[in-house]
């Protein structure tokens, strides 16, 4: 099987700061927050603080990985940020449109390379639409 290649900035996602240049973490940052805060969307709160920054030009923040951090760290202590939460659907099961960029990677259509992406990226979305994660 051929080696699957996970970019995870397949958009391009760039914060800026108070003295008018962007910050854009780098897939390394990103899969480092995504494993040390597993309780939230990592991408959606990267995407509400690009727009957050964006909105409050008189807030905005002279480090870029600082300012993620801290967010992050608050998004996760709390079950996300109120810019970037996500209605759950009560059967367990994730609805096309919230699914993320990793569940449509890693998404096992055939129901037979479960145990691949498990080891591979830590996740599996199974055909009947569950995420799984180690």
């Amino acid at each position: 099987m051929k080696e699957l290649r996970l970019s995870i900035l397949w958009w391009c996602l760039m914060i800026i700061l108070s003295d008018g240049t962007y910050y854009e973490p780098s897939d390394e940052e990103i899969i480092k927050w995504q494993r040390a805060y597993d309780k939230i969307n990592v991408h959606k709160e990267l995407e509400a603080i690009a727009n957050w920054a964006d909105a409050n030009p008189a807030r905005r923040k002279k480090s870029g990985a600082r300012f993620v951090v801290n967010w992050l760290k608050r998004a996760n202590d709390s079950g996300g940020s109120p810019f970037a939460k996500q209605h759950k659907a009560k059967d367990g099961k994730i609805s096309i449109r919230d699914m993320e960029f990793e569940d449509e990677l890693t998404h096992d259509f055939l129901g037979t390379h479960q145990e691949y992406f498990l080891n591979k990226f830590g996740r599996c979305f199974t055909k009947a639409g569950e995420r799984i994660t180690r």
